[in-house]
């Protein structure tokens, strides 16, 4: 049964032509493959990132207005000016056009199953044809050799399995839950076998226990509470320890020197640049969403973010409480990868939960 969340919305929806959902579905394939293409040809994400933005500017209705839009247009000339903030615009834009579309979730959670299907259909055949090299290391961290599987990193192929299988936990988790109980945990372990990327192994693991706790009727009303205030104590225990990172050289050293880059970016972070964020020249991973939120939009993107977080967990709780595994599972992946701050497979997902709040028009659940 579709979920109603509040009951003044149900009539602000609008016929729409077809066209308009069509280039919602092409700017959302995208995102899910921005990255693979971006792993091929360095300036590939750039180049996807502006298609998806053109791709979703098409799908706009220039006749219905609301205030949503409104300050959708002045983030996009904000946007404009400070280039690093579009990516932001992109997914946040695309997130309300799944809104006013009536886009169901469950289309997007099969496009991007099918996307990401494809991706590792090609890695395969590369290896098998020989066209890229399955390199290998030893780390120290799992105390065995680890493969990349073509790709080059093997935290790329983590990604590609937990983007696969938290999908496919939209897909599965009404009435095939045994199934995919099993199914992920084998595929996760495999996987975290064979690349020893942790960050995914450890996500899906967040997701099946939530999973289990939400199917039993484990998950009370009172740990909306809790729930809704992660992403806050998120932010303030990571930039707490890197803060104290000379006490916490365990922490960074299990964190594979995050913390580090937590410091090197913002040590001399002025309060405009801590406010609104500042460009990054240096080309090192930012591993951390939380990092990438407050170098792309500063705390006042994090307070967005938060802001909306919480106020979508305590007002929608029982409503989306399906969704509690995938969203617990990704903001606690993001503790040590850049997942949710750009648009890509599961991002849009997480960020239609968090705009809940602030859009008049109700997510096809």
């Amino acid at each position: 049964m579709q979920p109603v969340l509040d009951t003044y919305r149900s009539n602000n929806y609008f016929k729409v032509s077809s066209y308009q959902a069509l280039f919602v579905y092409i700017a959302y394939a995208a995102a899910c493959s921005m990255n693979f293409f971006s792993w091929q040809v360095a300036t590939a994400a750039s180049l996807f990132r502006y298609i998806i933005a053109v791709f979703v500017l098409f799908s706009f209705d220039w006749f219905k207005w609301d205030k949503f839009k409104v300050f959708l247009i002045v983030f996009l000339v904000v946007s404009l000016a400070a280039r690093r903030l579009l990516i932001v615009w992109t997914l946040v834009a695309m997130v309300y056009q799944i809104y006013f579309l009536r886009i169901p979730i469950k289309n997007l959670a099969k496009i991007g199953v099918i996307v990401i299907g494809i991706i590792f259909l090609y890695q395969i055949e590369a290896l098998l044809f020989g066209l890229v090299k399955n390199d290998s290391v030893f780390s120290l961290k799992v105390s065995r050799f680890i493969y990349d599987l073509g790709t080059g990193n093997t935290n790329r192929i983590g990604a590609l399995v937990l983007f696969f299988l938290m999908l496919l936990y939209l897909l599965m988790k009404d009435n095939r839950k045994i199934m995919y109980f099993v199914f992920s945990l084998s595929f996760a372990y495999l996987a975290f076998y064979f690349t020893g990327c942790r960050t995914a192994f450890y996500g899906i693991l967040i997701l099946n226990l939530v999973a289990v706790f939400y199917w039993n009727g484990w998950i009370r009303n009172w740990m909306k509470w809790i729930i809704s205030l992660m992403p806050i104590l998120f932010f303030i225990g990571t930039f707490y320890l890197a803060a104290n990172m000379d006490d916490n050289e365990n922490v960074n050293s299990v964190a594979s020197g995050r913390l580090y880059f937590i410091v090197k970016f913002t040590k001399e972070y002025t309060m405009r640049e801590w406010l609104i964020g500042a460009p990054i020249e240096d080309d090192a991973p930012l591993d951390s969403s939380y990092l990438s939120m407050i170098t792309t939009g500063g705390i006042s993107l994090a307070l967005f973010f938060c802001a909306g977080f919480f106020a979508a967990i305590i007002r929608y709780f029982k409503s989306i409480g399906s969704y509690l595994p995938f969203v617990l599972a990704l903001i606690a992946a993001g503790l040590t990868e850049t997942y949710f701050v750009g648009p890509n497979s599961v991002s849009v997902i997480l960020w239609i939960i968090v705009l809940m709040p602030f859009i008049k028009y109700a997510p096809k659940l």
